[in-house]
């Protein structure tokens, strides 16, 4: 479990808890918050965020990170 002003994240479950409300994440969007709040006093790069989600090197279109954080 990660929290950050009373953003709480279960790792295990795949679940964020804020103010009382829960809410499933998909696979990517769990590795995209622990990343960022793990990270929290850091700025993490759209490269770091594409390498985290598909680890590799291959081409993976700009706009599919951009759909998996929306």
């Amino acid at each position: 479990r990660i929290s950050h002003k009373g953003v709480v994240l279960d790792v295990a479950r795949g679940q964020v808890e804020h103010e009382g409300r829960t809410v499933e994440l998909t696979r990517n969007e769990l590795k995209i918050l622990h990343l960022l709040m793990a990270n929290h006093d850091a700025i993490i790069s759209r490269q770091e965020l594409m390498m985290e989600l598909w680890q590799s090197d291959a081409f993976i279109d700009d706009n599919t990170l951009t759909v998996n954080i929306n």
